[in-house]
């Protein structure tokens, strides 16, 4: 049951970015960025609810463009089964306000500024389902489910959403 709440407050002078050319820029004016985070666990018997809100803004969106909002929930079920093996589900959920993305330019392999296309608002989302002891885990993942529901979208500009992979995880931790 805890609440955490934290803020940052940054300005920036001589800013240097990659401007809509890709192209190296220095900022000619100051630059504020803030940014207030407000985070809440809940449990319940075996469930784990956890919940993060953040609200940011920049004072020139053409230098550093970010959402204004964005909101992460996780929900998480941990059980023992038998005498030391548990078993543990957790499904996250993202999503963020439209804002302008970085685009990519992948001769120089950097992320430049673009002003023509806002993208935002597609839940991004995941499942873990896994039994785990102290030093070892067998689990399932699987990312991008938005996919299902979202195909041929992209948050980065001509870069769709990747989509949805199945992934079988072991960790085995040795001991001495």
């Amino acid at each position: 049951r805890s609440l955490i709440l934290s803020t940052i407050f940054t300005y920036y002078s001589n800013y240097v970015y990659f401007n809509q050319i890709a192209s190296p820029s220095q900022s000619d004016n100051n630059l504020f960025y803030s940014k207030i985070e407000l985070e809440k666990t809940w449990q319940i018997k075996n469930f784990i609810i956890n919940s993060a809100g953040l609200i940011q803004y920049t004072s020139d969106e053409k230098i550093i463009s970010v959402p204004l909002f964005l909101i992460s929930q996780s929900l998480s079920y941990d059980k023992l089964i038998f005498n030391d093996i548990r078993l543990l589900s957790l499904l996250k959920i993202r999503l963020f306000s439209k804002y302008y993305i970085p685009s990519y330019f992948p001769l120089l392999d950097v992320f430049y500024q673009q002003q023509q296309y806002k993208s935002g608002m597609i839940p991004l989302a995941s499942l873990n389902l896994s039994l785990y002891k102290k030093y070892f885990s067998f689990g399932i993942i699987v990312d991008n489910i938005n996919s299902i529901f979202y195909k041929g979208e992209a948050l980065v500009q001509d870069y769709i959403l990747p989509p949805t992979n199945l992934r079988i995880a072991i960790k085995w931790q040795f001991v001495d």
